[in-house]
């Protein structure tokens, strides 16, 4: 059984059923867009972020919550989810 405050659950396909808040940060800008963490992979995430809110392909991915601050590539868009790729 997980521990109270453990980020995630992997599953047996290695992917991590996260739902946590994360923030995507651009263009060096200090305040970022939020964004909820639906699922981690050792390669991506798919992220969900505001209706009316817009993601540049391009961002790093900060979450205090699943210690991860890692630079992203958008490879999919469906209405508010995102689909990202880790990278560098």
């Amino acid at each position: 059984m997980p521990a109270d405050g453990e980020a995630a659950l992997t599953t047996p396909t290695g992917r991590r059923n996260a739902f946590r808040f994360g923030v995507i940060r651009f263009d060096s800008e200090p305040v970022g867009l939020e964004c909820l963490v639906w699922e981690l992979t050792g390669d991506g995430a798919i992220l969900e972020i505001e209706p009316h809110s817009i993601a540049p392909n391009l961002f790093r991915l900060e979450s205090a919550d699943l210690s991860l601050d890692r630079a992203c590539r958008v490879t999919g868009r469906e209405g508010r989810k995102l689909t990202v790729q880790f990278g560098g």
